[in-house]
């Protein structure tokens, strides 16, 4: 319509952070990590347009969390996911193989080590069979 008030452009969100407004963390935040979605404490700071004329006029609104994202954004965030998995995948190997190494290192210390042997102990009491046995030699010897 001609006259231009209300089709007039919006200034862009602002850059930086600050005065009511805090920029998403990209590539993308995850749904539930509101901390790190855009904070917009007025629809001027906001960049969907179909929002800012929905709410153009009304004061029931307070506060926005937004989250912006494309098929870019979300592939160089599948590709960092991805890369993150293979390294915690190559990091739980590693893991798995030292402490297979070590426990193997420990069989072979254990191996290794010379086996403790108690001595027996002298029987203090001679009854029974050892007074018999002792009794046959000193007969055996006077003959």
């Amino acid at each position: 319509p001609a006259g231009g008030g209300e089709d007039a452009a919006p200034p862009p969100p602002p850059a930086e952070d600050g005065d009511g407004f805090k920029k998403q963390l990209y590539p993308l935040p995850k749904e539930e990590d509101l901390n790190n979605w855009s904070h917009h404490a007025s629809i001027d700071t906001i960049g969907d347009e179909v929002l800012k004329r929905a709410l153009r006029g009304r004061d029931d609104v307070s506060f926005v969390f937004g989250m912006y994202q494309d098929w870019e954004l979300i592939q160089v965030d599948s590709a960092r996911l991805k890369e993150e998995e293979a390294e915690a995948a190559k990091r739980k190997e590693e893991d798995k193989r030292a402490a297979a190494e070590l426990a193997a290192i420990d069989e072979e210390e254990e191996e290794e080590k010379p086996k403790k042997r108690r001595p027996k102990k002298a029987s203090k009491k001679r009854g029974g069979d050892d007074a018999a046995a002792a009794a046959s030699e000193a007969a055996s010897e006077e003959a």
